[in-house]
């Protein structure tokens, strides 16, 4: 005879805890009163942070969004952006289980931005671009007279890695990243030979080509000639469409309706 065993029925009951008509009443009456006592930009910063609340940005904010961050079908909102001036304050938008009081922080208009408005991106390039010069100089120091990367790394107090199964095709490496430069410049390298310094996506990178593996040569290129037909087929659609739009100067005003 076997072990004994018990066989055992369990029931949930599963009960859905949900606000009721008093509780919605409750918090859209806040939201009104908030929205009709801060018409201005000053005083809904002000309310937001006397009151505590939660208030956060949606940058970049497009037409024809239909969300924005934490804020699901969103669509009524962004219509009235569209339509509000610098400053304005919004009524109070039911956005499926929360509601939302907005003001129009910024407006970019179309074309190149003033340098106010992009500077804090122009200085994290700037600084990005100096850096680079930087370890560039550092870097071409140390190779002065090194034989091999080994070499340099130790001058500069790194450790040189191998990056295994580089493909041409991708510009990703294991455990460094997006970096096409770096790919390129390796694939243009003679066995052996150190690169120059590369200014990569995120830092400063010397490479040397320490072996080569030659794929198998291709004999039937047919399933090639599909992928690269069906490629070029999709994209001589997508592009014609785009060029008839741009030379009819047609303006996309879906936006302003759905």
């Amino acid at each position: 005879m076997g072990a004994q065993s018990k066989q055992v029925k369990v029931a949930t009951v599963a009960r859905n805890i949900e606000a009721g008509s008093k509780t919605f009443q409750g918090f859209f009456a806040q939201a009104n009163d908030f929205a009709g006592k801060n018409r201005t930009a000053e005083a809904f910063d002000k309310a937001v942070k006397e009151g505590g609340l939660n208030m956060r940005t949606a940058e970049q904010l497009k037409e024809n969004d239909k969300n924005i961050p934490n804020v699901d079908n969103a669509r009524e909102l962004v219509r009235w952006v569209y339509t509000a001036k610098k400053g304005e304050v919004s009524k109070a938008f039911e956005m499926s289980d929360k509601f939302v009081v907005a003001k129009v922080a910024e407006i970019k208009a179309k074309g190149y931005l003033p340098l106010e408005q992009v500077k804090d991106q122009v200085e994290v390039e700037a600084r990005k671009t100096k850096k680079a010069e930087m370890l560039t100089e550092k870097i071409n120091a140390a190779m002065s007279g090194a034989a091999s990367i080994d070499q340099v790394a130790g001058k500069l107090a790194v450790a040189a890695a191998n990056a295994e199964n580089v493909n041409f095709s991708s510009p990703y490496l294991a455990n460094v990243g997006y970096e096409p430069a770096l790919v390129g410049t390796a694939f243009a390298l003679d066995k052996n030979k150190i690169s120059k310094a590369i200014k990569g996506e995120q830092g400063v990178y010397i490479a040397q080509v320490i072996d080569v593996k030659e794929p198998a040569p291709t004999t039937d290129y047919k399933e090639n000639k599909k992928q690269l037909m069906q490629q070029r087929g999709g994209r001589a659609q997508y592009e014609t469409f785009n060029a008839l739009k741009e030379k009819a100067k047609v303006q996309d005003f879906r936006g302003r309706f759905y």
